[in-house]
């Protein structure tokens, strides 16, 4: 039996993904420290939400049975090698697929500007770095992809937990976690500080989707209040705050801070498309399963956009938005495996 569609998420995933081209298209201070102190967190969140076990279980792995050291007792062990292939072509191969596009806008631009760099390393091996690294030993071709690629391994991370009580620990066991990420600094120490810090994002979005589920159904007077109550501390914490970002590993004046900012952000999202739940556009819908054209391909726009000097972050944004439209629909229909999509339901 097919699901409801849940029509809020679609709004939430539409808004989310406009505040992120607002975020890149160079915005205003204020605008700029309100936006990314929560709109990458939410987006976590509610891919959480819409995480479904379906993985295959075995109690045996080449014949050596297993005791669960969370849980206690025996267990039924997830092949994490199958279950980690259909990952890989639905979040890995989109990555893998943009950054390619930008590798070749960047080859082309520098070599007709004539700045094209010199180096095996410069050439190459810094680009490949940049998949998953962020900093002066890496050149990211297309920096938004690190969402796919964290979101890549929090996804494995979660083939592995079979309890909701193992959950929750390590939700907070991955918060102290990024907290130490925080403090420490050595290469590589973002990438997994990144894991770390949105995982928790990514897990009580499926924990409480129940519960999710429940509360945009209540009374619309009481998520009023609520909405006026989150958004009024959530831009008063991130102003406090300072801006912050995942990608670059950097939380304002806390850490703690900023997960709070997170939490608050992604609640005020639910509390405000609750009001829009039975209300359903195409062209909502079109962006919601666009989403990840727009993340791969936004910020080459962008690029383009901002030679003509628009002078206006918000007027580039929504052009960014217009472009981006044809491009989710023959990359949907026509390459649909390349965007993490199965040939059947790209149609």
């Amino acid at each position: 039996m097919q699901k409801k569609r849940l029509i809020w998420l679609d709004w939430g995933k539409a808004f989310l993904i406009c505040l992120m081209i607002v975020g890149h298209s160079a915005p205003d201070k204020v605008s700029d420290t309100i936006i990314c102190s929560f709109h990458m967190c939410a987006f976590f969140f509610l891919s959480g939400v819409l995480h479904k076990i379906t993985m295959n279980k075995i109690e045996f792995i080449h014949g050596t049975s297993c005791k669960n050291i969370f849980g206690g007792g025996k267990i039924l062990i997830l092949d994490v090698l199958e279950n980690v292939k259909p990952l890989f072509k639905k979040l890995i191969v989109p990555v893998l697929f943009f950054n390619a596009i930008a590798y070749v806008c960047w080859i082309s631009f520098s070599g007709f500007v004539g700045e094209l760099p010199s180096g095996l390393y410069e050439l190459i091996v810094k680009p490949i770095l940049g998949i998953i690294l962020f900093g002066s030993s890496a050149h990211p071709m297309n920096g938004p992809c690190w969402f796919l690629v964290t979101l890549f391994f929090i996804k494995v991370i979660m083939t592995i937990l079979t309890e909701r009580r193992t959950m929750w620990i390590f939700v907070f066991v991955m918060a102290l976690m990024a907290a130490v990420f925080d403090k420490l600094r050595f290469t590589g120490s973002d990438f997994m500080g990144r894991i770390c810090f949105s995982f928790p994002f990514y897990c009580t979005g499926f924990l409480l989707k129940d519960y999710v589920s429940r509360f945009v159904e209540i009374k619309a007077s009481n998520r009023l209040l609520l909405l006026v109550v989150a958004i009024t501390t959530l831009v008063s914490l991130a102003l406090y705050n300072t801006r912050g970002g995942i990608l670059s590993y950097h939380f304002g004046k806390s850490i703690f801070l900023y997960y709070a900012t997170g939490f608050i952000g992604t609640f005020s999202v639910i509390c405000l498309f609750s009001f829009l739940r039975n209300t359903s556009y195409r062209f909502v819908t079109f962006i919601s399963n666009g989403t990840l054209v727009i993340l791969g391909t936004h910020i080459l726009i962008i690029s383009y956009i901002s030679i003509v000097r628009t002078g206006n972050s918000y007027l580039t944004a929504g052009i960014c938005l217009l472009l981006t439209l044809p491009l989710i629909y023959l990359f949907n229909n026509y390459t649909p495996k390349m965007v993490g999509k199965n040939a059947y339901h790209a149609k």
